[in-house]
């Protein structure tokens, strides 16, 4: 009986062991998966910043628009289409 009992008691440490292992793989994937989400939004944020700047656009004075609150270029995006079917419009005048 004492057997049976010392053995069930090394089985329960062996699995209080392997449950530490997996908990420490699991803050390590965990921690893994953060700096992988973290590497993809900076590298959207540079591509961001690349096909801006490939565009003529000072990123320094849109942040300071954005800041002062001037910054409307978003909401003027969908009217953008309309203004230049009518500069077409104009230049058949």
């Amino acid at each position: 009986m004492e057997d049976k009992l010392l053995k069930l008691m090394e089985k329960e440490e062996a699995l209080k062991k392997k449950k530490e292992k997996i908990e420490d793989d699991l803050r390590k994937v965990a921690k893994q998966i953060k700096e992988v989400e973290h590497q993809q939004k900076v590298r959207n944020i540079e591509d961001s910043i690349v096909v801006l700047s490939n565009h003529g656009i000072n990123l320094n004075d849109v942040i300071k628009e954005i800041q002062q609150g001037k910054f409307n270029h978003l909401k003027k995006f969908p009217d953008a289409g309309e203004a230049s079917s009518e500069d077409g419009d104009s230049g058949q005048i």
